[in-house]
């Protein structure tokens, strides 16, 4: 079950105060127009009556619309401070904060072609280490996008306490995402952190890098690896392909 967002609620609270001065109006003057004193009078009780459960009823909605909106904004808040602390403690994400600032403070460009050994089983133990590492420092960003896109985290908040590093760390990622995107043939990997970086970026006044595409053949010299040399072909009766004599210079 699909609950209405906040903005619907308002629109429908606008919408029924509407309702409610067109009825006011259109009732009002109907009454006032009425040449029969009897009527008119029988008229009015009701009217005021069934106008004030409206009104009352309305400014109920109004009111308990905002107490949500301002729980959960508090919610937000306390949701934000509660993951940073909890995560700035953490000691995956502080080994995983390390080997990311090992590797882009050492070796910046080799970062891709260290996630493409580790996809393709030829990086040593330390190295595929600090790819689960990488990895994880990653994914808490793409986390902390997710959470703001579903108004778990409170943007206002968490943009005050990371906005820059935010969009800093997605830029130096940018390559190595295209080539984790590359590797899992899935360009929606890491979108939601790209998403938001591309939001902030005009704010912190940094152009965003977009993470490049790459082919198979790419990846596999990102990599490092030495391609094999195509064979030649037999046909299935065994008998000997006879390749054409280069031509003479």
């Amino acid at each position: 079950m699909k609950f209405p967002s906040y903005a619907d609620l308002r629109r429908h609270i606008q919408i029924a105060a509407i309702c409610f001065a067109a009825y006011l109006f259109v009732g009002g003057y109907a009454i006032y127009s009425l040449t029969d004193l009897e009527l008119k009078r029988s008229l009015i009780g009701p009217f005021i009556g069934s106008s004030t459960l409206a009104f009352s009823a309305i400014w109920a909605s109004w009111f308990a619309y905002h107490a949500m909106v301002q729980q959960r904004i508090t919610a937000g808040l306390n949701a934000s401070l509660n993951f940073i602390l909890t995560t700035e403690l953490d000691a995956d994400f502080i080994s995983a904060k390390l080997a990311w600032a090992k590797w882009i403070g050492s070796q910046p460009t080799g970062i891709p072609g260290l996630l493409a050994r580790a996809h393709y089983g030829t990086a040593s133990a330390e190295d595929r280490s600090d790819a689960t590492k990488i990895r994880t420092f990653f994914n808490n960003f793409e986390l902390v996008a997710l959470g703001i896109s579903q108004g778990i985290l409170d943007r206002e908040f968490y943009s005050l306490w990371q906005k820059t590093s935010f969009v800093t760390v997605w830029n130096n990622a940018a390559p190595t995402v295209g080539v984790i995107r590359g590797l899992a043939q899935n360009d929606k990997v890491y979108q939601e952190w790209e998403k938001l970086a591309r939001t902030w970026a005009p704010l912190t006044n940094r152009q965003l890098v977009h993470p490049p595409e790459y082919a198979t053949g790419q990846l596999v010299d990102i990599a490092g690896l030495i391609r094999p040399p195509q064979q030649p072909k037999v046909p299935p009766s065994g008998e000997q392909v006879v390749q054409d004599p280069e031509p003479a210079p």
